[in-house]
């Protein structure tokens, strides 16, 4: 297994990889998890989880139902519903009976959510166009290999 990724030009044969041997589904599963840690330590330095920037991120053009909200974030509701009420109790959101259901609960963005969501943007942005960056500068799937395996090497450079 290669460490170390000296330039995402590279190609896969270059940094031990034949093409004919890339394993796409390994590489994916090890750059999410790479790039959730980047963005994860990044957001704890604001005082915030990647789970709490999910949910933000949903809720900031508008209310969810709780049912939505669980669908979009793909956790369980009943992991949903700890999640928002810890952030209920941060004052990040709050939950509304929706006007047209009163058997609908929204959850909405209070205004500390927006204003967490509006710090964290930059931080999230950063880390897309980072992402955005290395796979542009892939044209083939050997390439795009290359870049994935740039995002999940162990030295984050």
């Amino acid at each position: 297994m290669v460490s170390r990724v000296r330039s995402s030009r590279s190609s896969a044969a270059e940094v031990g990889v034949p093409p004919e041997n890339v394993d796409l589904v390994e590489l994916l599963w090890r750059a999410k998890r790479t790039v959730a840690e980047r963005l994860g330590a990044a957001l704890a330095e604001e005082g915030a989880s990647l789970d709490d920037w999910r949910l933000l991120a949903l809720l900031r053009y508008g209310g969810r139902s709780m049912a939505e909200l669980a669908e979009a974030a793909g956790v369980p509701p009943p992991t949903l519903t700890k999640r928002v009420d810890r952030m209920v109790a941060a004052n990040l959101v709050h939950r509304r009976t929706d006007d047209s259901d009163r058997r609908r609960v929204l959850v909405l963005l209070a205004p500390r959510g927006q204003a967490l969501h509006d710090r964290l943007l930059p931080l999230v942005e950063r880390e897309r166009e980072r992402v955005r960056r290395l796979v542009q500068q892939s044209a083939d799937v050997a390439g795009f290999a290359v870049a994935l395996l740039a995002l999940s090497a162990a030295e984050h450079g």
